[in-house]
């Protein structure tokens, strides 16, 4: 699929009858939703979870020879160390097929390696032939791995019996997170089972590293969207019942990379949902909150927590009764640069609103927005969406070994 890019206007309004465009997984825009205006503009990623530490070997009936179905899937997981070729910083991935397994390395110049036909031995074993030569590993190098799944078959381990070629079993060995993405060309997780998760693309340091993120779900949660600007967290339900991820659920948290206070709509509302940052407003969590709490078009209270040891602001928001807004509501938060592509985000009259804001590093604020659309109750999200929040861990690096 060709890259391409989307200029995302993103309000906390339904608006009905619209939907939203997506782009590939090479793309780094922020997602289009049945809540987004989008304006198109041609342009020129740990998945670790707690459940598979206690993984259970799943049983399957296969002739010798077939690749259980259960693990045809593009598995996602930290860099490894792949010989003298380097450590990636990207996500790696284990993508199975009927009969062949790739290794994506997550490393720029060299993306791809141990090339390898794939057939079962066993109920719970496979055996992998290279094709060609890869570093010190010669063709028909034979390595034999037992492999077993978490009990929803969120997470693969492969564990190595005896590999031929050490470079690769350096490599596979370990564990893997299913990518069960509704979006074509993306590798968000989709529905997951209970557990610790890191994301694979969401870029709040700046740098396209995997794992800047890690969070635990309770079960009955999926990982709708991972991209650069943003990750979303939903109901499996929602998610199951979308198609193609289009519309993608409202409900749930929205977490945007590098934001900035958003600038005035204009006094008409002519010229749509500002997606520019207001000048006037300095960057970093305390004083964006300040100018929230500030805003006469709301009604909002300021607190603060810690999440993943690092200080945040709260600030809980609604529109103020008898205030003149736009149609959209009131556009809160916006991308600081703009880079990769623009977003918004903000909220609709007769929604209560949520905004935690984190600074990663300085200049640099995380926000994570518990957002209600979809399913009216603000509490009700914050009871489940909370423990969320806390469970954060940020890191600019996915720490190897």
């Amino acid at each position: 699929m060709a890259n391409r890019r989307h200029r995302i206007v993103i309000i906390a309004i339904v608006l009905s009858g619209m939907l939203g465009a997506c782009g590939s997984d090479a793309d780094t825009s922020a997602p289009a939703t049945d809540r987004t205006e989008v304006a198109p503009v041609e342009s020129t990623e740990p998945a670790t979870t707690t459940a598979a530490t206690s993984v259970a070997t799943t049983a399957v009936s296969t002739e010798s020879g077939g690749v259980p179905e259960v693990l045809v899937d593009r598995w996602v997981g930290p860099p490894r160390a792949v010989g003298n070729l380097g450590t990636g910083t990207a996500a790696a991935f284990v993508e199975i097929s009927d009969g062949f397994v790739v290794y994506e390395t997550g490393i720029a110049d060299n993306p791809k390696a141990f090339d390898s036909d794939l057939v079962a031995t066993d109920a719970d074993t496979i055996e992998m032939t290279l094709v060609g030569d890869v570093l010190d590993c010669v063709d028909g190098a034979v390595g034999s791995y037992r492999w077993s799944l978490s009990p929803q078959a969120t997470t693969l381990t492969l564990t190595a019996d005896d590999d031929e070629c050490a470079a690769r079993q350096a490599a596979l060995e370990g564990q893997w997170t299913h990518t069960a993405c509704k979006l074509e060309g993306r590798n968000c997780l989709g529905i997951v089972e209970a557990g610790t998760y890191s994301t694979n693309r969401w870029n709040p340091y700046g740098e396209f590293t995997y794992g800047q993120a890690t969070f635990t779900l309770p079960d009955g949660w999926a990982v709708t969207y991972d991209s650069q600007a943003a990750l979303f967290l939903g109901s499996a339900d929602d998610y199951a019942k979308s198609i193609d991820g289009d519309p993608e659920p409202a409900w749930g948290l929205r977490s945007w990379a590098d934001v900035a206070a958003a600038a005035p709509d204009s006094d008409d509302c002519s010229s749509g949902p500002t997606d520019q940052p207001d000048p006037n407003v300095g960057l970093g969590a305390a004083n964006i909150a300040a100018w929230m709490v500030a805003l006469p078009t709301l009604e909002a209270t300021r607190s603060t927590m810690t999440i993943g040891g690092l200080p945040a602001e709260v600030v809980d928001v609604e529109i103020a009764e008898g205030a003149s807004v736009c149609d959209w509501g009131v556009i809160l938060i916006v991308s600081r640069t703009s880079n990769p592509d623009p977003f918004n985000y903000g909220v609709s009259p007769g929604q209560h609103m949520r905004f935690i804001l984190i600074d990663v590093l300085p200049g640099r604020t995380v926000s994570i927005a518990l957002d209600d659309g979809g399913h009216p109750g603000f509490d009700a999200l914050a009871e489940v969406a909370m423990p969320i929040v806390e469970s954060f861990v940020f890191a600019p690096t996915w720490p190897t070994t």
